[in-house]
């Protein structure tokens, strides 16, 4: 509930703002202000935090973190300042079954009736409020 609650602030959030500021800027401004609570997270409740060492840890986090994350999160508050954000939010939820298609098809990860059903509920869910909204 929580985090379904944090979402909606952030799709509110991204709707203010994308009026007054480019896309790329509240992206930026949004990563640049959560990234060190992240840190001060990691530091109080991981402990011990290591520092990796290395290229590729590094690597692999700049990728993710402007590859992967700014791309998704410009796209997305993009969408969300040019659509209907109940059409939007609800696309969104595609992503975690479409993570767990490639997770089989890539990694082999077994596929069972449960994430059948709930794929399909997943699938039923968005074509309902994209017809309906």
């Amino acid at each position: 509930m929580v985090a379904s609650a944090l979402l909606g602030l952030t799709i509110i959030y991204l709707r203010t703002v994308t009026n007054y500021v480019s896309t790329i800027e509240a992206v930026w401004w949004q990563s640049v202000l959560s990234v060190p609570f992240f840190w001060l997270g990691a530091l109080l409740w991981e402990s011990p935090l290591q520092i990796p060492a290395g290229f590729a840890p590094w690597w692999g986090l700049v990728y993710l973190s402007v590859g992967v994350n700014a791309i998704a999160f410009a796209t997305r508050a993009e969408l969300f300042r040019r659509h209907n954000a109940n059409s939007i939010s609800s696309f969104l939820t595609i992503s975690p079954v479409l993570g767990v298609i490639l997770a089989h098809l890539l990694l082999g990860d077994p596929l069972n009736w449960g994430v059948g059903v709930g794929g399909a509920v997943v699938f039923a869910g968005v074509l309902m409020v994209y017809r309906y909204t």
